[in-house]
């Protein structure tokens, strides 16, 4: 999508990719200033520490757009998906299958927005609703995370005690990212003999079609042409010298279910 959108516009994208490693992440941005690139769009790695490549890209004034992710305290435009309203859905979602006592899994945020988001909006619904408070699972962010087709087991084994300590509470789960569902599947998997653990329904966020068998589960996909066209754009503006620049802009995700 986004290579379509930079053709639209005009140019050619040059990709590279980090693999989540923040070493690799200036390396690759260096890489592309010294290539000529007239701006750059990053989606950066997740951490509380800001690449500081990038940051001295944005005190220099050097066009960038960041996707999927908002960094805090720092004046450069970001175009990602709406949190609130994608966990407010998969919640409401769970409550249509009749599930009331719903718990989170997810990340420890460490200074990741989007997780911060998603967790404080899940919370605030929860709330909102009256529905019972779930003991959270909140997973470490000490492992290499990358798109995988297998869970992490250091997940897996965790979820699994979150499981058997409050499994027989829980109806629904919310996990806020893809490799949280892989992890939670597998533990699962693993304790399938316990017929209520099988009923809990699980929802999620992002990269579902990395699942095996994904789409028999509700996610919320991230509109990427959207994003793409909008990331394009605000590029463009600053490109051309533009100095009112939108700063945040959240952008619908799209709801499936199975």
């Amino acid at each position: 999508e986004l290579d379509r959108a930079a053709m639209a516009a005009g140019y050619r994208i040059c990709f590279r990719f980090s693999y989540a490693d923040r070493e690799r992440e200036s390396e690759e941005i260096e890489f592309l200033i010294s290539q000529g690139v007239e701006g750059l769009i990053i989606l950066p790695c997740h951490g509380s520490y800001y690449n500081t490549a990038l940051l001295k890209l944005v005190i220099e004034g050097f066009p960038v757009v960041v996707l999927d992710k908002k960094l805090e305290g720092i004046q450069v435009p970001s175009i990602r998906t709406d949190n609130q309203d994608a966990v407010e859905r998969m919640i409401d979602y769970l409550r249509e299958q009749g599930k009331n006592r719903i718990g989170i899994i997810t990340v420890d945020e460490k200074g990741t927005v989007t997780l911060k988001e998603r967790r404080k909006a899940f919370r605030k619904k929860i709330e909102q609703l009256h529905l019972p408070v779930m003991e959270e699972c909140i997973l470490p962010d000490n492992v290499y995370r990358i798109l995988k087709h297998k869970p992490i087991e250091e997940y897996v084994l965790q979820i699994m005690e979150y499981l058997k300590r409050w499994g027989k509470q829980l109806e629904g789960v919310v996990c806020t990212e893809y490799g949280n569902l892989l992890a939670f599947l597998e533990a699962v998997q693993r304790m399938k003999e316990d017929s209520h653990i099988r009923q809990i329904t699980a929802c999620t966020m992002d990269q579902v079609y990395l699942v095996p068998g994904g789409a028999k589960y509700a996610h919320v996909k991230q509109n990427e042409a959207a994003m793409a066209g909008k990331a394009m754009e605000i590029l463009n503006l600053q490109i051309e010298g533009e100095k009112e620049i939108p700063g945040d802009i959240k952008i619908p995700g799209i709801l499936r279910k199975p």
